[in-house]
Parts: structure tokens; sequence; C-alpha cells
């Protein structure tokens, strides 16, 4: 008897289950999201602040709607000052789904200096607060390795070696350029230098530097060979080119910034689809990221002797 009243009672599951439609959207609750980066390598600061919204039957390419918040009361705390940050707007360079202006914040007078507390408010106008608190990364004077290469003699070494303080669990963005000018045309030029060259179906295909939590790098006399042959390109005339010195412009990303990076590397995938992605945020009222980085530079003087040897001044 017990085994037909659990045969009865499965269907009767089953068509109950089905009788619900289903509804894909779960209720809809505004949400608000403040983005900024505060730079060391500028006073120019800049910070959006936008609103959440549901697109309509999952694809939000027909909702041209502007969801950028206007109106709201932004400051900034730094060093025992407050800065008032102004509402402002510019025109698209991209119109082909939004056609108003983009609204963001900005002030013009803010420069931070290294290992620094940051407090960022914004009042919206429905009375809701967005804010946080940051500390920009600790770069000091001393913050190149001493052992890190100053002079480029390949007569003396035969790569050259940057390092840099370990600051923990940080990301640090290195670009290598070789600095030059060319006759006639006063302006300085640069050309980036790769970490190396990876042969690729034959062809030479140059290794740029990409955000990393290593603190060093090293370049090879062969990769810098390239990068200097091709100063000149095809110009026949090498004496028209003077090469001045190898510069490094380290970006150091806040601990923020390295979270948030990471979150998106782990998201990254080509061969699958998540659905639980990383979202992080640091905004108290909100969502969104608030951080800073700090861009250090470093010089490395290159022989006249090497410089010449290509045919260079």
């Amino acid at each position: 008897m017990k085994r037909i009243l659990y045969i009865i009672a499965i269907p009767v599951l089953f068509f109950y289950s089905c009788s619900n439609s289903l509804n894909p959207y779960a209720p809809a609750r505004p949400r608000y999201i403040l983005n900024g980066i505060i730079r060391n390598d500028t006073s120019f600061q800049v910070v959006t602040i936008t609103e959440s919204y549901r697109p309509s039957n999952f694809n939000p390419t027909p909702d041209t709607e502007d969801v950028s918040i206007k109106g709201a009361e932004v400051n900034i705390w730094y060093n025992d000052t407050l800065y008032a940050l102004r509402d402002s707007s510019i025109n698209r360079i991209d119109t082909s789904r939004y056609t108003s202006k983009v609204n963001f914040y900005y002030c013009n007078n803010l420069k931070p200096g290294p290992n620094a507390d940051i407090e960022i408010q914004a009042l919206l106008p429905n009375g809701l607060l967005l804010s946080s608190v940051i500390r920009t990364p600790d770069v000091e004077n001393d913050f190149f390795d001493p052992a890190s290469v100053t002079v480029f003699d390949p007569t003396q070494i035969s790569q050259v070696y940057v390092g840099w303080k370990d600051l923990g669990n940080v990301y640090y963005a290195p670009k290598i350029s070789i600095i030059y000018y060319q006759k006639g045309d006063t302006s300085q030029k640069e050309i980036s230098v790769p970490l190396n060259y990876v042969n690729q179906n034959g062809n030479l295909v140059p290794n740029y530097p990409q955000p990393t939590k290593i603190n060093f790098f090293n370049i090879d006399l062969s990769t810098i060979n390239q990068v200097m042959s091709s100063i000149a390109g095809s110009d026949k005339n090498k004496s028209d080119f003077t090469v001045s010195k190898m510069m490094v412009d380290l970006i150091v990303y806040d601990s923020n910034l390295s979270t948030y990076f990471s979150s998106l590397q782990q998201s990254i995938d080509g061969f699958t689809v998540q659905l639980d992605a990383s979202d992080y945020s640091n905004i108290t009222g909100g969502f969104g990221i608030f951080g800073s980085y700090y861009k250090v530079s470093y010089r490395i003087d290159i022989t006249r002797a090497y410089i010449n040897s290509f045919g260079y001044n």
C-alpha cells in the first residue's frame, strides 16, 4: 500500500511545480556605484557616480538612457584639507548607444604624496551617502633596489636589471622606454622596450610587461639591440637621430586596485563562463572602486660608445 501512495505523490508534485510560471527577474533594487582612481602624476582627479538598472529582455543594448548621477555633493579629505569636487560633463566620443554627455566630478588641485590617507564622501540627491578611505602606496625616495643598473654599458653587463621594494600583495606596472630626438623636430620621442621577443610562426613579437606582483625585471642585450636598431628603421641617415637615455616608469597599485585587478584576472577565462565572478568593492553604502596608484621613474644612462655603434648621436 505504501508503494502505491509514493507513485501517486510523484506526479502530483510534478504537475504542481510546472503550474507556476518562471520569473527570471529578481526584485530590482537601485544600487549606486562610485568609481575613482587618485593619481600622483597629475593634480586632475576624476570620480564617476552611476546607478544600476535592469536591462530589457536581458539585453542592455536598447537601453540608451544615461545612468550617471548628477547633482551629488562629492568631497575628498587629504592632509586635513577638504577638496570639493565639481559636477561637470563632456561630449562623448562614441555616441553609438548614449548620445548625452558623460557626467563626472573633478578637482584640479590635488596631487597626493606616498603613504597618505585619503577619504571620499559623496552625498547623493536622494540622501544616500557613499564613502571610502584609502592609503596611497608607500613609495619613498629609496624605493628602487640599489643594485639596479644606472648605466647601460654592454662591455660590462649583458642585461638590464631593475628592482624595487616589495610592498607585499600589490601589483606593479612597469613601462620601459628609450628616449630619443630626430633632426628637425624638437619634440621628445620614445620607443617602448619589451621584456623580450617571442617567436610566433617565424615572426618576432614583442612581449611588453604587464601588471605583476614580481618586483623586478631583466632585459637581455639582444632585446635592447633590436629596439635600438628600430629607432631609425629604414632611414639611412642614422646621424639624424640622437638617443638620450632609457627610462623606467613604474606604476604601483594600492591594495584596493591590486585586489580589484586580481579579481578581474580570476574571472577572465577564454574557455569558461563564470556565473559567480568576484565583485570586489570598497565603497561603504554602495558599490565600486576607490583606489590610488603612484608613479615613480628611474633613469638609466646609455654609454656614448654603444649609441654611436648604431650610427646615432
